[in-house]
């Protein structure tokens, strides 16, 4: 699940970042990538896990996701966030979105709806 679901995860991200470089209006951009996402979803991204939404809000942009069948614990969904944020700011496209001050949430879901896991991943 981790660094195949890190990399799928910055893929989608990087995608964003390069559309969004010479935006004037970054949070309609975020809005229509947002709808792009979600025309897509759910979409399954990695053994176990769906992509079910995009939310764009002001300057940011929050990603749901369903672990379907999986029962990570806290020390694996630590592991799962230190993961992506390292992903994130390591890449150079999403470490230009992230310094234009774009947030961009993770929210990971069981399959009953729970919450398991919500991180934010800012400059």
């Amino acid at each position: 699940m981790g660094a195949r679901l890190g990399g799928i995860v910055i893929g989608a991200v990087v995608i964003f970042a390069l559309r969004t470089a010479f935006s004037p209006s970054l949070n309609q951009q975020i809005i229509t990538e947002c709808d792009k996402i979600n025309k897509v979803c759910p979409k399954m991204v990695d053994e176990g896990v769906r992509l079910d939404k995009a939310t764009a809000g002001d300057m940011s942009i929050t990603l749901d996701y369903t672990l379907i069948g999986v029962q990570p614990g806290a020390n694996e969904l630590n592991a799962l966030q230190t993961l992506i944020t390292a992903n994130f700011k390591s890449d150079k496209d999403v470490r230009a979105m992230l310094d234009r001050n774009i947030k961009v949430t993770f929210q990971f879901h069981d399959d009953k709806g729970a919450v398991l896991k919500s991180f934010d991943v800012t400059k």
